[in-house]
């Protein structure tokens, strides 16, 4: 591997010991410290992008998972029945009976609330 198609300065503080363990490593392999630095430098980054890729490339082919079991379930009136019953059970057992739960006003419901207001004009 060449390391000699660098051509960005990059000046950067390290704690002493950190220092003293390049400055060792380098002087087993025979290289100058800078060289050396660089070199970690490059491995890190190499091997950050590779695992950012392998991330994305997992979060998109698990969104597709999702989106196509999702349209799948969209499509298939007995398991959205399914869902709709349990998401029923669930809602009645906890006790929870929110407006969005229960659907849409009646059409009763929206009239008187609507009259009630303008009988207030």
């Amino acid at each position: 591997m060449r390391y000699d198609n660098r051509d960005v300065r990059v000046n950067v503080r390290l704690k002493s010991d950190v220092v003293d363990y390049l400055r060792s490593l380098a002087d087993e392999m025979g290289l100058p410290i800078s060289t050396l630095a660089a070199i970690a430098i490059g491995e890190y980054v190499r091997k950050r992008r590779a695992e950012v890729e392998y991330l994305r490339d997992s979060i998109s082919a698990t969104a597709h998972s999702v989106s196509s079991s999702f349209d799948s379930l969209m499509s298939d009136s007995d398991r959205l029945a399914l869902l709709l019953s349990l998401v029923k059970r669930l809602d009645h057992e906890s006790g929870t009976h929110s407006a969005s739960s229960t659907g849409p006003a009646a059409p009763s419901e929206r009239e008187g609330a609507s009259a009630g207001a303008s009988g207030r004009s």
